[in-house]
């Protein structure tokens, strides 16, 4: 015997007027009705997966500059609490580092590093570089 969520759902093939029911047609599970783009052939689609490889790949160099900086930063931070001078001048360096990268390399090879235009760049890591290392020579060291 079925039970009520197992029986098959039936529409009237007749209204009350009379008149046959206008069909709607059940529209495919999914983000984008089925009718509005057209079936891509296997081809198209090993295409597309080989670009999304290729975008991946091409990505993956722009994350080297980025970890050095952030070793640099690390270690500068952990020189921080032995001596306080050269850990601070360390932090002047690596950000001098990161300053170096985005000169010297590309936008798409320096990858995170990139934040605004090469020239916003350059400028801001420069002053930051020279503020951090004239605070690294003027700021006392804390006592002993």
């Amino acid at each position: 015997m079925e039970s009520e969520d197992d029986a098959p759902i039936v529409e009237p093939t007749v209204t009350n007027d009379g008149t046959k029911p206008k069909v709607r047609p059940v529209p495919k599970i999914g983000l984008v009705p089925s009718g509005s783009q057209p079936e891509k052939s296997a081809a198209e689609n090993s295409a597309r997966n080989d670009n999304v490889v290729l975008l991946k790949s091409r990505r993956s160099g722009g994350y080297l500059p980025l970890v050095a900086v952030c070793l640099a930063v690390v270690a500068s931070l952990a020189l921080l609490l032995v001596d306080f001078r050269l850990g601070a001048a360390l932090l002047a360096g690596s950000v001098g580092l990161a300053l170096l990268f985005r000169a010297v390399l590309s936008d798409k090879k320096a990858g995170l590093l990139v934040v605004r235009s090469r020239v916003f760049d350059l400028w801001f890591l420069t002053v930051l570089a020279m503020t951090l290392a004239l605070l690294a020579v003027i700021v006392p060291a804390p006592p002993k």
